[in-house]
């Protein structure tokens, strides 16, 4: 097994052993060519139009990759989010994808998908830690790391 093999599963096991509630792929329809800018945006998401419609806003946590593209001089990101105590069931809080889904759009203008968390997910995301035109920024809340 290589080196790259070996932290891509070892991040995914650390990453799994918290409880994801959402997984996210975000795009931007303009060009956004700086993984840190991605990062920034996203973050102006997350406080802007995420964290309003959580009751404990301070329980919200996030794992984001930022991957540019190769054929085309743009950005995606992925990301897992976990919501807090209110959204351990994602059939009694299946409306917040709606509003966050919109705002992304209506903000970047790019396609956003958001679905339930599964546990390949923390593996899947932790390709990009290894990636050479990627970038990620993790923020874990006190009621995550439990």
């Amino acid at each position: 097994m290589s080196t790259k093999t070996e932290v891509i599963k070892a991040f995914g096991n650390w990453l799994s052993q918290y409880h994801w509630d959402w997984f996210c792929t975000l795009t931007f329809s303009m060009p956004v060519k700086d993984t840190i800018i991605a990062k920034k945006r996203f973050k102006v998401w997350i406080d802007k139009d995420v964290k309003p419609f959580l009751d404990n806003p301070g329980e919200l946590s996030y794992f984001v990759c930022v991957e540019r593209f190769h054929e085309v001089d743009n950005c995606h990101l992925h990301a897992l989010l976990a919501v807090g105590k209110e959204a351990t069931l994602w059939g009694e809080k299946d409306y917040f994808r709606i509003p966050f889904w919109a705002r992304w759009r209506y903000r970047y203008g790019g396609m956003a998908r958001i679905e339930p968390c599964g546990k390949g997910a923390s593996y899947y995301v932790s390709k990009y830690v290894t990636k050479d035109m990627s970038d990620w920024d993790i923020c874990l809340s006190p009621v995550l790391q439990g």
